[in-house]
């Protein structure tokens, strides 16, 4: 169980608090959703990414706890999804501005889609079964939609 703290300093850092449990503290502290996910977002980016140090929000120049340092924004990309970098990398300019953010709806796309599209039939089925379709993928390309064999828009 981890929960948090807002700190004496400042507003944007981060302390950690033992309580009987997360609702709790959040009741007690009165945290919102935001505040809650940016902070588990920068325990992950410690203890699981090992990434320690903070990236910067381009709005404001401050450093944030739950953005990745701009140079190290391929760790928002989940190792079962590393076939999504080589799209990045194919498609100059397909990277969204805040990608190095761990919140990042991009990354969180093609986090969740990539595994499944890139797996072939077997992983695309398991998709489309999930989502309550009985058709067979024929083709997929990230970043498109198809209707009627033209690509008219972005999926993700």
């Amino acid at each position: 169980m981890i929960a948090y703290e807002r700190s004496r300093n400042t507003d944007d850092e981060i302390g950690l608090l033992s309580c009987s449990g997360i609702e709790s503290c959040q009741e007690e502290l009165q945290i919102s959703y935001q505040e809650e996910l940016n902070r588990h977002l920068s325990l992950y980016k410690r203890a699981v990414l090992g990434i320690e140090a903070d990236g910067i929000y381009k709005r404001d120049g401050r450093a944030r706890p739950h953005i990745l340092p701009i140079e190290q924004s391929d760790a928002n990309i989940l190792p079962e999804a590393v076939a999504a970098l080589n799209f990045l990398l194919s498609k100059p300019g397909s990277r969204h501005v805040d990608f190095h953010h761990l919140n990042s709806s991009q990354a969180f796309a093609l986090n969740l889609f990539f595994p499944y599209f890139s797996a072939g039939d077997v992983g695309a089925s398991v998709l489309l079964a999930a989502l309550g379709q009985q058709d067979k993928m024929t083709k997929w390309e990230a970043e498109s939609i198809y209707v009627a064999s033209r690509c008219i828009g972005v999926v993700f």
